[in-house]
């Protein structure tokens, strides 16, 4: 079994399919790890390079268009900062352990799956005649 897979032929980016130590060839992709990287995780093929705009919008089923946020978070500022200075308007650059950050991340993302599931109940519940 391979250990990364790019889904695409010009695909920026491969997924990583089972562990990977650091110091280690990824032989499919002919990339040398710099450190370990949990199954699961998108690792970058390539630098970024300037003009490789992210898409600033994304279609809704209903057709309305909304702005796609994108936020890069690395442990160095040179990604970060090249994210910003090619133009993309959408991003949001965050200089941190990316660890930290997905711990931060999940907590938020659990407290608005909790309002939203809340406000849910409270709207099924009928209305109670006075």
């Amino acid at each position: 079994m391979p250990h990364a897979l790019k889904l695409g032929p010009n695909d920026d980016v491969a997924v990583v399919l089972q562990p990977v130590s650091a110091g280690n060839q990824l032989e499919e992709l002919g990339v040398l790890s710099a450190s370990d990287i949990p199954a699961g995780h998108k690792i970058a093929l390539h630098a970024i390079a300037t003009g490789n705009m992210l898409p600033a919008f994304v279609a809704q089923p209903d057709g309305n268009m909304r702005e796609l946020p994108t936020i890069c978070v690395d442990s160095s500022e040179f990604v970060v900062s090249k994210l910003k200075d090619r133009g993309t308007h959408q991003a949001f650059g965050v200089v941190t352990n990316a660890q930290d950050f997905m711990h931060i991340l999940r907590l938020y993302v659990e407290r608005e799956l909790e309002s939203r599931a809340a406000t849910s109940r409270a709207n099924a519940q009928p209305a109670v005649a006075r």
